[in-house]
């Protein structure tokens, strides 16, 4: 998926933004994907790469926290960010 594909992902999606609130809603089954930060903490991204298989929930990468923050709404840097199922 290009960054082009992912930031119309997110524009015409529900997201959900944050470490905590995209393991919980993966975890229950509840994400179409999710959408991981290049450059987000080592510790995180195998956190979620590690759920998100564990689960069949497909990652995408994204080059930076702070643009994918941005895309999803708010205004700090995000690690991660899931697209909710519809």
């Amino acid at each position: 998926m290009t960054n082009a594909d992912i930031k119309k992902l997110i524009n015409n999606s529900s997201v959900l933004v944050g470490t905590k609130q995209v393991l919980k809603a993966c975890a229950k089954g509840a994400l179409r994907c999710v959408i991981l930060a290049s450059d987000a903490d080592e510790s995180i991204c195998d956190k979620i790469i590690q759920t998100c298989a564990a689960h069949n929930t497909e990652v995408y990468n994204f080059p930076s926290k702070r643009e994918l923050g941005r895309l999803a709404g708010i205004d700090v840097a995000s690690a991660v960010v899931g697209i909710e199922k519809n």
